[in-house]
């Protein structure tokens, strides 16, 4: 996308802002930060140094103590001389993703790098490991009558999803493990190969052998391979490294002091951890180098607020946003939850920041605050609109359980993010400079202006936000499809709405509305953002023997009941007793 010339854009900042309340944000304070935020941006060189000179941050991982102290640092470069690290929590095990590879050595006409990827606190290889490739048996029993082939080979086969937790199945891994076997190989789902990982791990019983995770069209080749007998061997170097603990985990704080109310605050923030697959740059290397640059426009720019700017950056919200959950926690009971007017957490990806939804007492307030930002820059977007889908899975939900007015900022733009969430491909080059300098110059104009209010924005308990968005009768996005590779449809469930819209066996999925669908989650989110705008039906494109059909896709989705335990049945009591009031 091409923009217009900076010349003639910033020749009309006047003109174009004087909407915005000039009480919160004068016109000469605007015109500094949007100057600062478009020309003279560092938020790619933040995000550089974060993605590429530390890497990925996995909680509990020296990284992201690195990264911690690295933007407790940076914080300071712009003048926040009171940015420090805040410990929330030490951990038993830490864990060190190191290089890791993997190749078909035999036979030599499949020879080929593979492409995998190992959960993280799961244990490396021993060195280079290289072994035949065996079909993983089906049962113990089966296991049990060959035990000598299984030593020295790496194990091939589905031990993913529930199957993973079963007592059956753990019975057969352990078997496997006693005859010496070096690992086992699954599929990933499709193309993307997504990490996780499960941190409750104690020292003692750390994990011994490695599970990969192979991208699935590889993971077919070889077991093609095996099935048709060519006897395939493979070799995988792994270097993971488990820390012996404690590990200290961190949350960065920073504070541009209000001048009238110091002590109530607007937070600004995202989570500073990241998977560790890739170099976790759009989850979210991208929100870290925008709060770090919004606080360096502002500080660049002279601003005076009258409240307290608090910038954030947490870690373990991977993990289930436990740096700010602690943080929560921790000052439930001081007040200071009280005098916190907002929240605005960026954890979309690289997309432009484009609005924020606003309850009903919320969004008179926040339309006028925030009025003019749409014109920073004719070309992006951006709206206060009506609370409709409360977005959870990020910090803001931590303080909106507190009853602290909490937003997650909506996102637009061309970016994919399911293609870089969690996958290899969360790297440095999906990042798009001129989203990033558009949303920090946002984020910056609204926290001063959310800042400058007469009063603190009017707070709404969990119970009316769900209220409000159906949260009690949460929406069921379940298509009543399943998948055979990629996007090609392999089932439809009777009565399902896919079935409704006329989805059918064999359909290659295009595109949703304007939207390109590359994966399963794809789909998702378009219907997601369709439903965030109160459409009532979406567009689905799809390839049906060879040509491009279009379907409609109802969303009036079936409501999901909150469960309620079973009210117990009374008991038909004696006519002398006295009735409790309560049943037991």
């Amino acid at each position: 996308m091409k923009h217009p010339s900076s010349i003639l854009l910033f020749a009309f900042l006047p003109t174009l802002l004087s909407a915005q309340d000039p009480n919160l944000v004068p016109s000469a304070v605007r015109d500094r930060i949007i100057q600062e935020g478009k020309q003279n941006s560092q938020v790619a060189k933040h995000l550089d140094e974060l993605t590429n000179g530390i890497g990925p941050r996995l909680t509990g991982s020296p990284q992201a103590i690195r990264a911690a102290y690295w933007a407790k640092d940076k914080f300071q470069s712009f003048g926040i001389e009171n940015a420090h690290v805040e410990k929330w929590s030490d951990w038993k095990v830490g864990f060190e993703r190191g290089p890791w590879s993997g190749e078909i050595t035999s036979p030599k006409s499949a020879a080929q790098n593979l492409h995998f990827v190992t959960r993280a606190w799961s244990a490396g290889t021993k060195g280079r490991q290289e072994g035949p490739v065996l079909l993983l048996p089906k049962t113990l029993e089966e296991a049990k009558a060959r035990p000598d082939l299984y030593k020295g080979a790496w194990i091939l086969g589905r031990l993913g999803g529930r199957r993973r937790f079963s007592p059956k199945t753990r019975k057969l891994k352990d078997f496997l493990k006693t005859q010496g076997v070096l690992g086992f190989i699954a599929p990933s789902r499709n193309q993307l190969l997504i990490t996780s990982g499960n941190f409750r791990i104690s020292w003692e019983k750390r994990p011994t052998l490695p599970e990969v995770t192979l991208r699935v069209d590889e993971f077919n080749k070889l077991k093609d391979l095996v099935q048709k007998g060519e006897k395939p061997r493979v070799l995988f170097d792994i270097r993971n490294h488990f820390i012996q603990g404690p590990i200290p985990n961190f949350n960065v704080v920073a504070d541009i002091v209000g001048t009238e109310k110091p002590d109530e605050y607007v937070i600004v923030g995202g989570h500073l951890d990241s998977w560790d697959g890739a170099t976790g740059t759009t989850d979210n290397g991208t929100g870290t180098a925008t709060t770090l640059e919004a606080a360096r426009i502002l500080m660049a720019s002279g601003v005076r607020p009258k409240r307290s700017i608090r910038f954030m950056l947490w870690t373990g919200e991977e993990q289930g946003l436990m740096g700010s959950r602690a943080y929560v926690k921790k000052h439930r009971s001081d007040g200071l939850l009280d005098r916190v007017s907002a929240v605005l957490v960026h954890d979309g990806g690289t997309n432009y920041c484009a609005g924020l939804q606003a309850t009903p007492s919320q969004l008179p307030i926040l339309r006028k605050a925030l009025s003019g930002i749409d014109k920073v820059d004719p070309q992006y977007e951006f709206e206060v609109s009506p609370l409709r889908f409360f977005v959870g899975g990020s910090d803001h939900a931590s303080f909106v359980s507190a009853k602290v007015p909490g937003f997650f900022w909506l996102q637009k733009g061309r970016a994919n993010y399911t293609h870089t969430h969690h996958t290899q491909y969360d790297t440095y080059d999906a990042a798009i400079d001129p989203y990033q300098r558009q949303s920090a110059t946002v984020i910056a104009l609204s926290a001063l202006a959310i800042a400058n209010l007469d009063k603190l924005l009017p707070r709404t308990s969990r119970a009316e936000i769900a209220r409000l968005t159906g949260g009690n009768r949460r929406r069921r996005f379940r298509l009543g499809i399943e998948f055979a590779e990629g996007v090609l449809v392999s089932r439809v469930q009777k009565g399902s709405p896919a079935e409704a819209s006329g989805i059918k066996k064999g359909d290659l999925f295009l595109r949703i509305g304007k939207n390109k669908v590359e994966e399963p989650r794809d789909i998702m989110l378009g219907i997601f953002r369709a439903f965030q705008k109160g459409a009532k039906e979406v567009s689905l494109f799809v390839r049906r023997k060879g040509k491009e059909t279009q379907l409609k896709l109802s969303l009036n989705f079936p409501r999901r009941r909150t469960r309620r335990p079973p009210t117990p049945k009374k008991r038909k009591m004696e006519p002398t007793r006295k009735p409790n009031k309560e049943p037991q």
